[in-house]
């Protein structure tokens, strides 16, 4: 059996790829890990098993910077958006083995639509999960205040979207007050899967302080929004305890997150827009009831005014007309005094003469004129013989004289 050194092995694999793959060829791969140096791009790559998810191939691959150049002019600035680990990407490669390095893969060109095909079928099939859970409205069945006033907001501080939601909503016509807090959090890459939901925790805490979550960032390309599609950023905010207010990306991005807030807008400017519309909508609503308010009080006070008025004139009919019939009253009484009293004077008059006559009719004198006799007794009239025993002496007085006698019974 011949032996060889390991350089000869090496140099022997090297000719068989080169004769094997001597033109660049087409695979499809997830990118595990990612470095950049002096301008070029090193990259691992790995192929896992779709149930288990266990790597099952793994190769190193490289794009020297003259390739970065020209894939960059190619692609613009989204090499930098399908260069990130977890992307699954396709590219076409050299197949490249050195007898001391070993094989890598050298990167000529990548395919942007297989990477956008790949983040929109996982979108898809994180929208499934969503609705399965039940977190699809979720947030949106929370009761979002007529006023929205305190405001937590996630973005990267150095965002121009943030900075614009501050500016418009500091400087608004209407010079309404608003409060906000920033939690910042990277709004593009593997991190916002991590920090998003890690301020979505903080907020959750203090929930009392807050009137809504607002999210926001500028606009970008699809691949600039995939990490608001992932399923973990999508369940933190669905589940969050306070309504959440969404400006991410431009009118035609819908992204998952989106699509589990209470309210979707477009940019943060449209944040802005909308927040400012609700202050003004609840204003309005005010101005209306005051000026409804102030209507139906003046037409109270009419109605009062007016129930015065009848009042009024009811009392002074009634006070007049009860004045008159007091002075009918009076007359009538002045009229009729002098006579009834007349009257009076005869009839007392009458009813004395009457009582005079009585009297002189009942007098002791009379009595004894018609006949009747008066018996006294120690100087007192007897007016029952029980009253008298034998031997008393008594006095009986005639109409002409007196007489004594003794009691002998």
């Amino acid at each position: 059996m011949q032996t060889y050194t390991l350089f000869q092995l090496n140099e022997y694999i090297r000719r068989i790829l080169a004769l094997n793959f001597s033109e660049p060829l087409w695979i499809t791969a997830e990118i595990a890990q990612i470095n950049q140096s002096r301008g070029h791009f090193f990259l691992s790559l790995v192929e896992k098993e779709e149930e288990a998810g266990t790597i099952i191939a793994q190769s190193e691959a490289a794009i020297w910077e003259p390739a970065r150049r020209q894939i960059r002019k190619q692609l613009g600035l989204h090499i930098h958006e399908i260069l990130q680990a977890g992307r699954s990407v396709r590219l076409k490669v050299q197949v490249d083995y050195h007898e001391r390095y070993g094989l890598k893969l050298i990167i000529h060109e990548i395919d942007p639509a297989y990477t956008l095909g790949q983040l929109e079928l996982q979108r898809r099939q994180t929208i499934t999960t969503l609705q399965k859970s039940g977190l699809i409205g979720l947030n949106a069945q929370l009761s979002l205040p007529l006023v929205v006033q305190r405001l937590a907001v996630i973005s990267s501080e150095t965002a121009a979207g943030y900075h614009d939601l501050v500016q418009q909503l500091a400087k608004n016509a209407y010079g309404y007050h608003f409060d906000l807090q920033l939690f910042p959090s990277a709004m593009q890459g593997q991190q916002v899967g991590v920090e998003l939901p890690a301020q979505i925790k903080k907020i959750n805490r203090r929930k009392q302080q807050f009137d809504a979550v607002v999210v926001i960032r500028g606009g970008g390309s699809r691949l600039d929004l995939s990490a608001f599609d992932e399923l973990e950023v999508a369940k933190t905010l669905a589940k969050c305890k306070l309504p959440v207010i969404t400006g991410i990306g431009h009118e035609i991005d819908e992204t998952v997150a989106d699509l589990v807030a209470h309210t979707r807008l477009k940019t943060p400017t449209a944040v802005a827009e909308w927040l400012i519309a609700r202050h003004l909508q609840f204003e309005s609503r005010l101005l209306q009831q005051a000026q409804q308010l102030q209507l139906i009080s003046r037409q109270r006070m009419q109605e009062a005014n007016s129930h015065l008025r009848s009042v009024q004139q009811t009392l002074l009919y009634l006070s007049q007309n009860k004045l008159q019939q007091q002075h009918q009253l009076l007359d009538y009484i002045s009229a009729e005094l002098p006579t009834r009293a007349q009257q009076q004077v005869r009839s007392n008059r009458q009813k004395l003469d009457h009582l005079d006559k009585m009297i002189h009719l009942l007098s002791i004198e009379n009595t004894l004129e018609r006949g009747f006799t008066l018996t006294k007794a120690g100087g007192k009239v007897i007016s029952s013989g029980q009253a008298l025993k034998k031997g008393d002496k008594i006095t009986t007085v005639f109409r002409d004289g007196d007489v004594d006698s003794t009691v002998d019974i």
